[in-house]
């Protein structure tokens, strides 16, 4: 969860941070 909400945070910090 870590590692894909690093990537996602990227692109949407919103969608990374609730994953």
């Amino acid at each position: 969860v870590a590692r894909s909400t690093n990537i996602t945070t990227v692109s949407r910090p919103t969608s990374g941070h609730t994953e």
